[in-house]
Parts: structure tokens; sequence; C-alpha cells
């Protein structure tokens, strides 16, 4: 299932934001040696195309690969983050600020400012060039791949190999994935390339090194990762094949319990599926007629299994039904439900005095949907809700937690300034059970609806607030507070930065008399007794908070956007229709939310209907980025007299769930 994935960037001038500038990657490289940003903080975007850990002096490093799409030269780069994971994944499209600098003659961004996750897609495609091309600087950062390479050398003392085509060798290295190669045999190899005395290539995986005859650019994944002994769950399966070769697909699965029926089955357009069962072995699900261009997704519902323990399943691709490629295989495991295990609203139960849990003191298990990343950068802080209820989660350790992911949770039920929560004693008590869930849904607040200790970790939605109090920063703790009034009642709102939203933009935007929608996780903060005060809705991302606009009342001069936002990227385009007096002349034209010009859409054209579009491209025919741009419409009156109207128009990009 495709899913609108919508980055909203809410920009204030430069001098405001501490002179931290936007520059595509290519530009940080340069087109030569040493970047010409070097010393500059800077903000840019990408896709993660390789993170992966490593140990040094007895400590694991974490580090990423990003690329700005569709790839190419110069276009990579190499970001460094010390011992702190990133929580980032291969695909994630991703907005960093950090310090350029440059490190044994690599250009790269270290410890940086900010990594924030906007969304997932598919990384770009390799360049493909000869063995003898790769060492350029144009290629460092960059993700390449050399196709029938001979290795033409054993592992050295550094696991380090080599392949040549005919052009010239290039190392293979093997700080990302090992891999022991024959002499002679050939090779196509993929992976960003790095420099350390001389340029190399980092393969991620087996997927990225392959033979003659297995089919190239083929991924898959499983989902979920974990489940409890009996308990009915929906087995999902994606395949990514870069290349429209796959037309057969084998689904390897254990002995387990489903129907076997059709109606079990999401499967993509086929010809037809054949399900082979053994009651030993298990099933294989044999499809036919496929065809895989970018994401595919199966699933087989309401499957259960009985017994604790790991079950082994794999993905298989082929393009004649003979030879069949590895996708992927992984290790379902079955988990033993734990003995107290309690819905998130039974911690929730006040006790005696009517706010400390009933549960107080006590080690419980929970399970429950993340509705926030970590909210702290030492220790780990997050919520976790399920549909009875949400609590806060906090452990010493650090554990990189992803917003939607399902987790069980182990740990004593505590209080801390009057906010419930369940301490974790260390990272393993904190278990990932499942990815691919859909965004926990937020309940939405009636109006004039207060709040209270029912409502205190739950995952809300304010419909139409009015801000009736000035943002106003908060000694304790940091960030800032306003209140908006829900009808009758008023709320406290919280801007905190560990959130992850934008605090220095969004609050610059809000001011008294503004109409808002407002999403965000119900908090406590009251250090005193009896704790019976000090709620507050904390948002998570900008995209929690939606400024209302109202519509333009104007009745000679009309201006409206379909669809809005819109998809480049996807073929889609912002269809424009301007209404204005016969014996008007239209103007129109797109800025970026800077006030810069971007795109004129059309000078002087006779007044009254006016359809057009707007592709998301500048002046100069190359793409815009995501974000936030304006369409300034202005008319000019027979009288010649002038009137204006903005209108915000919005380009994102389509993500994949």
């Amino acid at each position: 299932m495709k899913i609108l994935k919508i980055l909203i960037i809410i920009s204030i001038p430069l001098s405001l934001l501490g002179e931290i500038y936007t520059v595509p990657i290519d530009s940080i490289q340069g087109y030569q040696n040493a970047s010409p940003y070097e010393g500059d903080t800077v903000m840019f975007y990408g896709v993660v195309t390789a993170p992966f850990t490593y140990v040094s002096s007895g400590r694991t490093r974490y580090a990423f690969f990003v690329e700005m799409k569709p790839g190419g030269p110069w276009k990579g780069i190499y970001i460094y983050n010390g011992s702190s994971d990133p929580g980032v994944e291969r695909g994630d499209s991703v907005r960093i600020i950090g310090v350029v600098s440059e490190y044994n003659g690599v250009t790269e961004v270290s410890y940086p400012e900010e990594i924030t996750v906007l969304g997932h897609t598919t990384p770009p495609d390799p360049v493909i060039d000869s063995t003898g091309n790769i060492e350029q600087e144009k290629y460092e950062g960059v993700l390449v791949k050399v196709v029938n390479a001979v290795c033409t050398s054993d592992l050295n003392s550094y696991n380090e190999w080599d392949v040549d085509d005919g052009s010239g060798p290039v190392t293979i290295d093997d700080r990302i994935y090992f891999f022991d190669p024959v002499v002679g045999d050939t090779y196509s190899v993929t992976g960003p390339v790095d420099y350390y005395y001389g340029f190399k290539i980092l393969p991620r995986d087996d997927r990225d090194i392959l033979e003659p005859g297995e089919i190239e650019g083929l991924y898959g994944d499983f989902d979920p990762l974990k489940v409890f002994p009996d308990e009915a769950f929906d087995l999902k399966i994606r395949i990514i094949s870069q290349i429209d070769t796959v037309k057969f697909v084998n689904i390897v699965l254990p002995p387990m319990d489903w129907s076997h029926n059709a109606t079990d089955l999401l499967l993509p357009s086929h010809d037809s599926v054949v399900v082979v069962s053994d009651s030993v072995s298990g099933d294989t699900v044999k499809i036919f007629g496929v065809s895989i261009i970018d994401t595919v997704e199966m699933e087989i519902r309401n499957v259960s299994l009985g017994s604790t323990g790991s079950y082994h399943m794999g993905v298989y691709g082929s393009s004649n039904g003979t030879v069949f490629s590895l996708a992927y295989d992984y290790d379902l495991e079955v988990i033993e439900r734990p003995s107290n295990l309690v819905t998130i609203a039974d911690v929730q139960q006040p006790g005696e005095d009517g706010f400390t849990s009933h549960l107080y003191g006590q080690n419980v298990a929970v399970v429950g949907y993340a509705t926030t990343g970590n909210l702290k950068t030492e220790h780990t802080s997050f919520y976790l809700n399920d549909t009875t209820g949400g609590v806060d989660v906090f452990t010493y350790d650090a554990v990189s937690i992803k917003p939607n992911y399902k987790y069980l949770v182990v740990g004593e039920v505590d209080e801390y300034d009057g906010l419930t929560e369940v301490k974790a004693n260390e990272a393993s008590d904190i278990i990932l059970l499942s990815r691919w869930n859909p965004p926990f849904p937020p309940e939405t607040l009636n109006l004039s609806q207060s709040l209270d200790e029912s409502w205190e970790g739950r995952l809300v939605c304010i419909k139409k607030g009015k801000i009736v109090s000035p943002v106003s920063p908060i000694s304790t703790g940091g960030g800032y507070n306003l209140t908006v009034a829900n009808g009758q009642a008023y709320v406290t709102v919280r801007l905190e930065t560990g959130t992850g939203i934008n605090v220095d933009s969004i609050r610059n935007i809000m001011n008294v008399g503004d109409i808002f929608t407002i999403t965000g996780i119900v908090g406590q903060y009251d250090p005193h007794e009896p704790f019976t005060t000090g709620y507050q809705v904390l948002p998570r991302y900008d995209t929690d908070v939606i400024k209302i606009i109202p519509e333009d009342t104007t009745s000679e001069l009309t201006c409206t956007i379909t669809p809005n936002p819109f998809a480049p990227d996807e073929g889609q385009v912002a269809n424009i229709h301007i209404t204005a007096p016969p014996d008007s002349r239209i103007t129109a034209k797109i800025f970026d939310i800077k006030g810069r010009f971007v795109k004129e859409i059309c000078t002087n054209y006779p007044g009254g209907p006016y359809d057009t579009f707007w592709n998301g491209d500048n002046q100069a025919y190359d793409k815009v980025t995501i974000g936030i741009y304006l369409l300034r419409v202005e008319v000019t009156y027979a009288d010649g007299t002038t009137r204006s109207i903005t209108k915000p128009v919005v380009v994102a990009t389509k993500g994949k769930r």
C-alpha cells in the first residue's frame, strides 16, 4: 500500500536560525577534494543508503551514508555519529544538521546536531561504472556497482580483496560486511565508496555481492519479528526489485496454523498461486506471473504458531521459474507470554489516593505501539500506547525507538513528578515485536474537554484550538509553553526540541488568536503532591501542529489548488484554477517559504476563469525539494488598481509502508 508522506517545512529567516544553510549534498562535496563548506553548519536532505556499526577502542560506533536521489557522482556523504545510535535504516529519508569536516581525506558530517527521519523510500540506484574508474573523488560516499568483475586476490590481513573487469582493480572492503571470495570467480559488487588509503567499495550484505545467474537488486523482508504462542497475527512480506526481472516468487514457510485459503492471501497481481503443503517441512507459496517493480507487499493473514522457538522463513525470486535467488530469510521468534502481562489501562489505574498507580512498585509487562521516538539523548524515554491507554517508558540505557513500532516492555511501575511510568531495568527489557504498523490513531478531545489523570500518556488531538496565551519559554526543563482554548476548556501545550519538533520554526508562527489543530501526547509535570496538575499536550513533529488558514472569501478573485499536497515524483501536478474579473490581467508566481522566486506560472494573462498547473519545477526546469511553497496571484484591474492573494502549495513525496 502506498501512503502519502508529507514533509512540511516551516522556515524563518536564516538570521533567526543561526545561519544554518540548506545545502545540497553535491554542493557540500563541492565537486572537488575538500568541501568549500568545511567548518560550516549546514542542513541537507537525503536517503540513507548504508547504516552500519563497527567496534573501535572497545566501543560500538555508529555511522551511515546518505545520498541525494536519484543518485550519481558527488551526491553521497558519510555521517559519523560516535557511540550514539542514530536510529536510521536503509531507505530512511532524513534531514541532517551538522558541521562539515574533512577527516583523513573524507568529507563528512561528524556528530550531527540533528538527525530527523522524515519518511521511508527506496534508496537511489547505484552508479554502474568499470572497476578502474571507481577510484575517483566524485564517487566518495556514493552508491556504486561494478559488474562481471573477476576476483584477483585472496583476502589480505585487513579482509580486503580486489576485483577487476579488465579496466583496472578496485578494492572491496569488509567494514560493513565480510565476504570470503574465490580467486578467479566473477562477481557483481554494489556498495558505497569510502576512502582510507585509497577508494574502496563497501558491500552492505550478501545481496550486494552476486555471482552470474543470480537476480540483481532483489531484496526482501518479513514482519513481525516476535510473537506469542497461539496468538493470531498477519505475516507480512516485502519484496523489492530494482529491475523488472522477477516473474516467479517462492515463499518458504515453516509448519504453522493458517487456513490455506485464498481469502487469507493478500498478494500482488498474478496469473496463479499454488500452495505446496508439507506437514513436516511446512508450506511453499508459489506465485506465477508476478511482476515486481519497486516494492511489492504480500500478506498471509490469521497465522499462529503454537510453540516457543525460532521458525525459519525465506522468500526467493526467479526470472525463469528454475533458478531462484534468495531475497531474504529470517527466523520468526515465538516467545513466552509474560505471566505479569497487563494492559496499559491497568498500569494507569489509580490507587486509593486517586493518582498513584495501584500497581506502583510492582514488576509488570506491557505491549503497545511507540507513539514517540526517544525523547532523551543519553537515556531512553518514550510513550507506549495500546487500545486502552498510554504510558511513559523509561530506562537509563540508550535504546533506539521508532514511532509505530510495537514493543514488549518489562519493568517496574514508578511515579515521577506525577507521571506514571514503566521503568525498564536495562535495554534488553524493551523488546521489538513488529515494525510495519500503521500510525497509531489519536483520540480527538471533545469540545470543551479538559485534561486530567485519565488522559495521561494518551495520544490526543485538539481540533481547531485557539491560542489564548503567547508562547513563553519555561525555565524548568527548557522548551516553551502556550495555552490553547478547546472550547471552554484551556489546555497547556508544551514545545520541546527533544520530541523532534522544530521549536524555533513552530513557535514563531503561533500567535494569540490563531487557530490550530494540535496532536500530541498527554504528559504531566507536577513536582508537588497531590500531583493533580501539570497536564500538557506534547506535539511530536512539525506536522502535529497545523495552522488553520481561513478560506479566501474574495468574490472577485479566487484560487484553488488540487491536489494539495501533490507528489511530483509520482507524476502528480498541482492543478491551479484562478477566477478574476474579465477586464483584469492575472500574474501568478511560485515562491519558497522564505519569499524567494521559484517559478513563473503566468504573466499578464487575461482575466476570467484560468486553469493551469505546476509540476514542481523551478524556472530552470529543475525539480524543487519537498516542502511548503507559496502561490502568489496578483490581479491588475481596469482602473490600474491591484489585488493579490497567496495560497500555500505543498510539494510532497510518496512513501512505502
